[in-house]
């Protein structure tokens, strides 16, 4: 029954995961998650052996009972033999806690991840902004002035506060990067990003610039039929590494090296993240958009909730020209989601795992304890015969069960140290020890075993005196 049960649940799982990959996987993507006869036959048979080799525990000691404390024993006492028992389940309930407490740890080590990520300042706002790709593949208007005249078709649309292009999306995974070098000290080299954007992209995204100015597009246009460097805006991370405490303003660099394009700096901006949230702040440049007849990037600022405007936007296009194709609509929020689907889709696994061992433990001390309730029966009929208070009872048996869960928790607690330095590469703002998690699920699981105790506890408490002393 139980291995029937596991099937229904990893059926029902493999659904949840195909549909969660089919939302944040960015190519397309097969998954076959049917299961077959092999898989029902493998668990069936892996449930059996388990039943099997646990039911043998119990059997192997009742099979060799002590044959003479047995028949001396009292009629109430019959089930004395089976003390070895007890201690064996006592130690299978430790080893479930213990082995709970690293999963439980590992769960809230990768959360904590999460909700450090989700909480990264990426350097815009990324609120009421919507993020989309257009293709002008087949489009027979002027590719010159094409994305420009769009651009102004969807700045005009009521709710939108502002609407930029530019050649990279931010935070997508994508981009482009090549050594600079600048005029200064031609010896010091820097890996720089770059992205192409249109002038309104700054303040579009909420990037913030800190002195200079952004550069005009009709400047910019006019310029580029010149030999005259491009005029470029970077973040503060390059003018660091490239210029230290001097002033960038008026200052020159050149891609690739020093004959290579040269670039004039006329504003410097706030570090933004680029590639992805994971991602350290790189040095960046930000320039004119050139002329482009392939796919463009457009942001869009809302004055509401972009999702309410989606449909209008995408009607709007329509309207401009029906050749054009739309590709990958989304608001920003997803964007960073979506980026963040392998920390969401472990932390959703680890939180559904965590829950099972928690959960096996639980039922394994709750069972332990209510067998010895059943086992000492008379003696706590005694006791409340003797003038004991029902509060007593309850906390002998909450004891019994705090001892267990201590014991587990304080081994488990041990493993998870060992465990969880392995997963230093995948955590961000949290350490694989972090005290805080460690006693924050310490804690949890120590209180939910108590309450797993507290029931067969109320039960103790709540026997009658003199049917205790007439049991068998």
């Amino acid at each position: 029954m139980g291995g029937a049960f596991g099937m229904a649940l990893g059926v029902f799982g493999a659904r949840i995961l195909v549909s969660f990959f089919s939302r944040n996987w960015s190519m397309p993507l097969q998954l076959d998650a049917h299961p077959d006869a092999r898989v029902f036959v493998f668990t069936l048979l892996v449930s059996v052996a388990v039943g099997v080799a646990f039911g043998l525990i119990p059997a192997f000691f009742s099979s060799r009972p002590d044959l003479v404390s047995t028949l001396k024993a009292e009629s109430g006492s019959a089930m004395a033999g089976v003390g070895r028992s007890v201690a064996v389940g006592s130690l299978i309930v430790i080893t479930q806690i213990a082995l709970a407490m690293p999963v439980l740890a590992a769960a809230g080590l990768v959360a904590r991840t999460l909700a450090n990520l989700r909480a990264e300042d990426v350097g815009f706002n990324a609120q009421h902004l919507l993020v989309f790709r257009i293709d002008s593949t087949y489009t027979r208007k002027n590719p010159d002035t094409l994305y420009r005249d769009l651009q102004q078709q969807l700045r005009s649309l009521p709710g939108v506060v502002s609407v930029s292009r530019s050649g990279v999306a931010l935070l997508s995974n994508e981009g482009m990067a090549a050594p600079i070098v600048s005029n200064d000290q031609p010896g010091l080299e820097v890996r720089a990003h770059g992205l192409p954007m249109s002038s309104d992209f700054l303040t579009t995204m909420g990037i913030p610039l800190r002195e200079g100015r952004i550069f005009d597009d009709e400047e910019a246009e006019r310029a580029r039929g010149k030999n005259d460097p491009t005029q470029a805006v970077v973040n503060e991370t390059l003018v660091r590494q490239l210029f230290g405490f001097r002033d960038p303003l008026g200052k020159y660099f050149h891609l690739g090296n020093a004959s290579g394009p040269a670039f004039e700096i006329i504003g410097v901006v706030g570090d933004a993240k680029y590639g992805n949230v994971r991602d350290t702040i790189w040095p960046t440049v930000y320039t004119p958009l050139g002329d482009s007849n392939g796919p463009m990037y457009f942001e869009v600022r809302t004055a509401m909730e972009s999702n309410a405007l989606m449909r209008e936007i995408q009607s709007a296009i329509s309207r401009f020209d029906s050749n054009l194709l739309i590709l990958g609509m989304k608001t920003e929020a997803e964007q960073i989601d979506e980026d963040l689907y392998q920390e969401r889709l472990i932390s959703v696994l680890s939180g559904l795992f965590a829950a099972l061992a928690l959960t096996v433990a639980c039922i394994g001390l709750y069972g332990l304890l209510a067998f010895q309730v059943a086992r000492r029966t008379q003696e706590i009929g005694i006791r409340l015969a003797l003038g004991a208070e029902r509060e007593d009872v309850v906390r002998l048996v909450l004891g019994r069960g705090a001892v267990l869960a201590i014991v587990g928790t304080l081994t488990g607690c041990a493993a998870a140290l060992g465990i969880t330095r392995y997963s230093q590469n995948f955590l961000f703002g949290v350490r694989p020890a972090d005290p805080l998690t460690l006693v924050a699920v310490a804690a949890l699981l120590v209180g939910v075993a108590l309450i797993a105790s507290y029931i067969p506890a109320r039960r103790a408490a709540k026997v009658d005196p003199m049917v205790a002393l007439r049991y068998e």
